[in-house]
């Protein structure tokens, strides 16, 4: 495997301790990988990513 894929697996297997900690990792994932979106007035919130480990992840906030 690439470095990148090794080092995004390992990562998500890290536990989380502290809510803010997610909340900052959410974050950055959305703003990197992400959309928001306004319809219907409510909020989607769209992602893509090819590693399922970090969508595990993000489904375990």
């Amino acid at each position: 495997m690439a470095f990148s894929t090794d080092l995004k697996n390992e990562l998500s297997r890290r536990e989380i301790v502290e809510r803010e900690s997610a909340i900052s990792e959410l974050s950055a994932f959305i703003r990197t990988n992400g959309t928001i979106v306004f319809s219907n007035f409510a909020f989607i919130i769209r992602f893509e990513t090819t590693n399922n480990s970090i969508i595990r992840r993000i489904l375990n906030f």
